[in-house]
């Protein structure tokens, strides 16, 4: 069964998303981004440094950053999204915005262009193709590993070593980005995304996209190049202009490996323009090749 479509409630009656505003004197369309797991709304600074000419709204997700209570925690996808769209509804640019998601915001992005779609311009995603279909004392077991990994390397190992081993150097990671990821990375942290993007993402998710949507997988990522391509073939169902594309020479990360790129993709997506040369676009119209979803 796919997701109901949902009408955001008053948000007077809703917990408020930290959230910073650039661009406020902007009157063209609204882009909001969201960040991935264990990060915040800093991850995009740089990357909103290259788009001046939009309105642009940065949120800190539920559970990480400021937008932490026992009201927006423990992160779950229907509450985050349910707030996104509240927040896009008051302070985006007559109440829509194209949203644009690395890693769990993609997944964040897809489940609010299916469960709050008169909120949502298009999509520009990344990093969110992968299904997570082990069980919970599986996920449980892997948080625990992951989260005492990555306290033991914070521990012993020197920021630039921890960000090289991330893929990314220390001049394209914003200012205060890697502290708020040394706080919000806890094994029950990064339990609650997996167990959120298990529940609530996935195939009925895709099948209830209907805007235009880009998916994108880097190049040198474990995204998956066919992960990429099935679920770009999902979304080419609800939508004939949706695209699923891989950016070369690029990791998981890529908004912070190449900023600039990233911002020429984001503004050819909203422009309905050619996206830049260094982007592959997957073919969606075969004869069925590659992974198929179910």
């Amino acid at each position: 069964m796919s997701p109901t479509p949902a009408s955001s409630p008053p948000s007077a009656l809703l917990p408020q998303l930290n959230h910073i505003a650039l661009n406020a004197h902007i009157s063209g369309p609204t882009l909001i981004f969201l960040h991935g797991g264990g990060s915040s709304h800093k991850e995009w600074l740089l990357t909103a440094s290259h788009l001046p000419t939009y309105h642009i709204l940065l949120p800190d997700l539920t559970a990480h950053g400021v937008s932490t209570s026992s009201l927006t925690s423990p992160f779950t996808l229907p509450t985050t999204t349910t707030l996104l769209a509240a927040l896009i509804a008051e302070h985006a640019h007559h109440g829509r915005a194209h949203v644009i998601g690395l890693s769990l915001g993609g997944f964040s992005a897809l489940h609010l262009a299916a469960t709050h779609p008169d909120r949502v311009a298009s999509l520009f995603v990344t990093g969110c193709a992968r299904r997570i279909e082990w069980p919970d004392w599986t996920i449980w077991l892997l948080s625990v590993f992951a989260g005492t990994v990555n306290w033991l390397m914070c521990i012993l190992l020197p920021k630039r070593w921890v960000l090289y081993l991330a893929g990314v150097s220390a001049d394209q990671v914003p200012h205060g980005m890697y502290e708020d990821c040394v706080g919000a990375m806890g094994f029950w942290d990064a339990y609650w995304m997996l167990r959120a993007v298990k529940r609530d993402a996935g195939p009925r998710v895709w099948k209830a996209v209907r805007c235009r949507t880009c998916i994108v997988a880097g190049e040198k990522s474990r995204d998956g190049r066919e992960d990429t391509r099935a679920v770009g073939r999902v979304l080419r169902e609800g939508n004939e202009e949706s695209l699923a594309v891989v950016a070369r020479g690029m990791g998981h990360a890529w908004s912070l490996q190449d900023g600039a790129l990233f911002a020429r993709a984001v503004e050819a997506w909203v422009e309905r323009e050619r996206l830049p040369d260094e982007f592959e676009v997957l073919e969606l119209d075969g004869d069925g090749e590659g992974k198929k979803i179910v």
